[in-house]
């Protein structure tokens, strides 16, 4: 068995972060009607999927990266 490259403190941490950026790049997309971070990375096209809450019935913005096929997006 290998070590943890995190511990779970750190995971914690890091998760948190990961779901910050994710929230502030979905709202800055949107609001920006994609001109601004619509690229990870700098050369990755992004685009939005917006889901309801299963519990609260919320709308949920995810940004995930764009793949196409075809001329449609592909979600895998």
């Amino acid at each position: 068995m290998t070590a943890e490259a995190f511990s779970i403190g750190q995971a914690k941490f890091i998760k948190k972060i990961l779901k910050a950026m994710s929230s502030a790049n979905a709202a800055i997309y949107k609001i920006s009607k994609g001109r601004l971070w619509g690229n990870w990375a700098g050369k990755y096209p992004i685009m939005i999927l917006s889901v309801y809450g299963a519990k609260t019935g919320k709308i949920r913005n995810v940004p995930l990266i764009k793949v196409m096929h075809d001329n449609k997006p592909v979600l895998v």
